[in-house]
Formats: structure tokens, C-alpha cells, sequence
């Protein structure tokens, strides 16, 4: 029976995912080395996301999106990986940072925003939100971008990418060539509210805290750094942050296998048929009953000593 490759729809706990990756322009900063050679985190990112599919079971399904700005935007729905994994690495292969819309990085709306959408598409889809952390323009302790519906929110993983040490982010024109870096009057280097200016939403609710004008462990998590906004690393106490107060979980980039294990240990969408192949099976029973039929006095005895 196991030779005949026979397969059956099995109820299993299945997993839906909708990965965002950020491509805001702080994506462009190579601060990745891998054998000797330096990568961007936009590659980086790509190559990790194709491994990590990889190693997701059959049944799984994996969606894309990106992130800009403010808001994200949902490239295609989640796809079995096993029947479409061809064309899931070809789209991973297509994101760059030259399809941003806007030139703001707004990590936390974006994050927020993606919570929001995946609730009204797929509640239980799990959301995997890919980014450096860097918001640009910076903002400030007692101005925080509020998230209004902690109780319907999706499950999900904040994924940090990058180097924990600032780097200069280059600029890239629309041909993907490098053309110097960006520098210090080029970039915002401090919060619009601060400057009495209005954020990107006018109706925006704010964490308008006062207390957190002056909390030392806050100012310290949201890692802003006026005067060096022009150069980037991973937030990393900042994404911990955002990653508490909305349930994630955290996991730092380290390489696409590890990526692809923490998402599958993220708790299961739902039970779904999947297609299993059974010449599995019906290989242990076999070599079950060969043992069975060799050792039949040795099997017998193990009963009776129990």
C-alpha cells in the first residue's frame, strides 16, 4: 500500500499568514553581512521570507503585502505554499523600496493599520510584520500613535531586521543604483507634533500621556534620536515594545529557517483539510506487523512485565 503514493484530505491545525514587508527607504541601509558580503535589508528580507516558506508544512498558506507610510497595502491573498511555492518566490523576488508611495515610515500605524485590515478580511489569518523599526519622522513619548481595538485584534509576529549600530541610508534612484547617502538636513530629526505641526491623519487618536514626557524607560524604548534621524538601525527595544502592548510575539532576523520555525510555532488558525500523503503511514504499520511477525515471543513477554 505505501508504494502506491496514495494521498487523502485530513482535518489538520492549519496556518493562514499575511506577511508585510516594510520597503520604506531605511530598508535600503546594507548593514547585513552574510559571508563576507554586505546586504540590504530589503534583500535580506526577500531571501529570508523565500527559506522560511520553505520550510512551512503543506497546507499552509502565505499572503503578501508592504508596508509605507501609514497604511499597507495587500499584494495577494494567502495560498497554499506546497501548490504555488514557484510563484510565491517569484513575487518575494519583486519587492523593492522603489513601489513606496510616500517617502514617511510610520511603523507603528503601519502595524495598526494591517491589524485592522486582517481583521475585516481574516480574522484568522496571523499577521507577520516585517521591519527596521525606523519611524521617520521620529516621534516623541507623549505623542504616540494609539491603537484603538486591543480586544479584536489578530495574533502575530513583529520581525526586526537589521544591524543594532546606526548606519548611513543610502539613496537609491528609480534604476536601482545607488546615488550617495542621505544626510542630516535632508531628514526630519524631530517629532511633527513637537513642531506644532499636524500628523499624517488629522483624526489620529494619541497616547497623550504627560507622565511619559519625562519617563526615562519609555524615552529609552522608543529609541528616537534627534540630530541622527538621517541614519538608521534596528529598533529593536522599540518593536519589543510595540510587540507587548499589541500580544505579538518578537523575533529578531537571524536567517529564513528560524523565521519559518517561529511562525509555525505561532498558534494555529484553524483546523482545515489538507491534502497528506498516507504511503507514510501505511509504511509504519507495515514495519510495525514485519516486527510483530519476527520478534512475536520478545513483543509477547514486554506485554506480560507490564
Amino acid at each position: 500500500m505505501s508504494a502506491l503514493n496514495l494521498n487523502a484530505d485530513i482535518p489538520k491545525p492549519s496556518h493562514s499568514f499575511m506577511i508585510i514587508v516594510d520597503i520604506t527607504l531605511s530598508m535600503n541601509t546594507k548593514d547585513i553581512k552574510i559571508n563576507g558580503d554586505q546586504f540590504s535589508r530589503i534583500r535580506f528580507v526577500k531571501e529570508s521570507v523565500e527559506d522560511a516558506v520553505r520550510e512551512l508544512p503543506c497546507g499552509t498558506k502565505v499572503g503578501m503585502g508592504i508596508f509605507a507610510g501609514y497604511q499597507t497595502s495587500l499584494l495577494f491573498n494567502p495560498v497554499e505554499v506546497c501548490d504555488n511555492y514557484s510563484d510565491l518566490v517569484r513575487s518575494f523576488s519583486f519587492i523593492e523600496t522603489n513601489m513606496i508611495w510616500t517617502g514617511d515610515s510610520e511603523v507603528s500605524k503601519g502595524i495598526y493599520n494591517s491589524i485592522k485590515t486582517l481583521s475585516k478580511f481574516d480574522p484568522n489569518t496571523r499577521l507577520v510584520f516585517i521591519t527596521d523599526g525606523h519611524e521617520a519622522p521620529p516621534i516623541a513619548p507623549a505623542y504616540r500613535p494609539r491603537f484603538d481595538d486591543p480586544k479584536k485584534h489578530i495574533k502575530g509576529l513583529l520581525v526586526g531586521v537589521g544591524n543594532l549600530k546606526q548606519t548611513k541610508i543610502p539613496k537609491i534612484n528609480s534604476e536601482g543604483e545607488q546615488t550617495g547617502f542621505w544626510s542630516e538636513d535632508e531628514v526630519m530629526q524631530y517629532d511633527p507634533f513637537t513642531l506644532g505641526r499636524k500628523g499624517s491623519d488629522a483624526n489620529e487618536k494619541l497616547v497623550d500621556n504627560e507622565s511619559s514626557k519625562v519617563d526615562p524607560y519609555l524615552v529609552e524604548q522608543i529609541q528616537a534620536t534627534p540630530g541622527k534621524e538621517h541614519l538608521s538601525q534596528l529598533k529593536e527595544k522599540y518593536l519589543m515594545l510595540l510587540s507587548s502592548e499589541i500580544g505579538f510575539s518578537y523575533l529578531r532576523l537571524i536567517d529564513g529557517k528560524n523565521l519559518g520555525k517561529k511562525m509555525h510555532d505561532v498558534s494555529f488558525s484553524e483546523w482545515r483539510k489538507v491534502n497528506t500523503k498516507l504511503s507514510g503511514i501505511f509504511a509504519a504499520c507495515g514495519f510495525f506487523f514485519l516486527m510483530l511477525a519476527f520478534f512475536p515471543v520478545t513483543l509477547g513477554s514486554r506485554k506480560l512485565s507490564v
